[in-house]
Formats: C-alpha cells, structure tokens, sequence
C-alpha cells in the first residue's frame, strides 16, 4: 500500500511510504473480473464515435462514401449493359456468318471433289 504525506504549504513534495504490499490487495480491484466487465460490440463502438465526431465532418465523410458506392454502382450497371450488348450482337451476327462461311466451305468442297486428279486416280485405282 502505499500512502502520501503532504508536508505543508512551503514543502510540495510528499513522502512515499511503502507498506506491505500482498497480492490480495491486487484481487480485490473491480476491474480484474472478467464477468462483470460487458464487452463492446463493433456496432457499439461506432455508435459512440457519433459524440467524438462533429455533424459536419460526419456528413462529409458520409457524402464522400455514398458518391463512392454510386460511382461504383454505375459502372458495373454500364458494364453490365456492354456485356449484354455485345454477346447479343455476337449470337445474332456473328453466328449465322460462321455457320455460313462453313456451310460454302462445305458446299465448295463437295463441287470441286469431282474435278480433284487425285481424288479420280484414286477411283480408278479402287475400280481395278
């Protein structure tokens, strides 16, 4: 324990003086038992920084955060949108014009087949 001694009016220093000191005296602090003390929650702690933080530097951090997420809002919305245009344009355009090069690939080879000298000394050879 420990106790301080004033020593009048010219004298502004105390004397220390250091009794027993035990661990029981330790125990006994209000602050040391762990159920009695309530635990903060997150939303706990920033609803107490609503006193610490004055109205306007609230509103600007506020604003600033929310033209954040709209901004970011916004963009996925646009990109969104030239996705869906673009693959649209991709299945209606671009499709049929590949099936159709690839229908005349094939067409072209069936006609050209016949007029092919490798492919007529191969019947000639199969026919022997």
């Amino acid at each position: 324990m420990v106790k301080l001694h004033d020593m009048g009016d010219g004298y502004n220093e105390s004397v220390i003086i250091e009794d027993e000191y035990t661990d029981s005296d330790h125990e006994e602090s209000e602050f040391d038992d762990d159920d009695e003390i309530e635990e903060e929650t997150f939303w706990e702690r920033i609803k107490a920084l609503q006193d610490i933080i004055p109205i306007t530097q609230r509103r600007k951090v506020s604003n600033f955060v929310g033209s954040i997420f709209s901004t970011g809002a916004s963009v996925l919305r646009l990109s969104g949108k030239t996705a869906w245009v673009l693959s649209t344009t991709a299945f209606v355009v671009v499709l049929p014009l590949l099936y159709e090069l690839e229908r005349n690939d094939t067409t072209m080879d069936s006609v050209n087949a016949p007029l092919d000298p490798s492919s007529q000394d191969q019947h000639k050879t199969s026919a022997l």
